[in-house]
């Protein structure tokens, strides 16, 4: 199964139609892809099963949080069923009761509308930075990887609702800092900052 960032119907065609799809169904779909926004807002997915010639057009869900004194706004878009939050092992995201979702298929912009109200921490490796708003806790934690911005946001402090809560703490203690940076690539959200 495949997976394609459909922008605009033109996008998806090229880019589907080069996986032996079912171009009429594709095309029964076509008054789905025209609510497609541009950039990274509002879009759609498409999987796609080549051995079963099928295209499954998947709406993004928009995500609309702040912190409950606003001085974090985030807006993400994920297309994930079910969000599962983790729980790091770490004094510092146990003393916070910390419980983190992302989805590496999607985008999270976020915004600090008081920047005095934010604090910024890194610990051991340094490779992180947690994003603390002085009246809510930690909001988000980014990490930069090969020019990129990663994210995972903490799901309890923003009153996100219906996701599950993964119960194994992770400990994360042993892993390299090339293995950390990997597994986060991986597993978190892009991010996007605005000022």
């Amino acid at each position: 199964m495949g997976l394609c960032r459909c922008v605009g119907s033109a996008l998806c065609l090229s880019v589907c139609s080069n996986k032996n799809i079912n171009l009429d169904l594709l095309r029964q779909r076509e008054i789905l892809l025209q609510s497609v926004l541009k950039g990274c807002f509002g879009g759609l997915f498409c999987s796609f099963d080549p051995q079963a010639n099928y295209v499954n057009v998947m709406r993004r869900a928009n995500m609309n949080v702040s912190c409950n004194c606003g001085s974090f706004e985030i807006e993400w878009n994920t297309i994930e069923p079910s969000l599962v939050a983790r729980v790091c092992g770490c004094d510092y995201c146990s003393s916070q009761k910390s419980e983190y979702v992302s989805d590496s298929s999607s985008v999270v912009t976020f915004k600090v509308a008081d920047s005095s109200t934010q604090n910024v921490v890194t610990h051991g490796h340094g490779t992180a930075k947690f994003h603390e708003c002085k009246n809510c806790g930690v909001i988000i934690v980014t990490s930069e990887i090969d020019g990129d911005l990663y994210c995972v946001i903490n799901a309890k402090a923003l009153d996100i609702k219906g996701y599950t809560l993964d119960l194994s703490v992770k400990n994360y203690s042993t892993e390299s800092v090339s293995q950390r940076l990997l597994r986060r690539k991986n597993n978190w959200s892009k991010a996007i900052v605005c000022s």
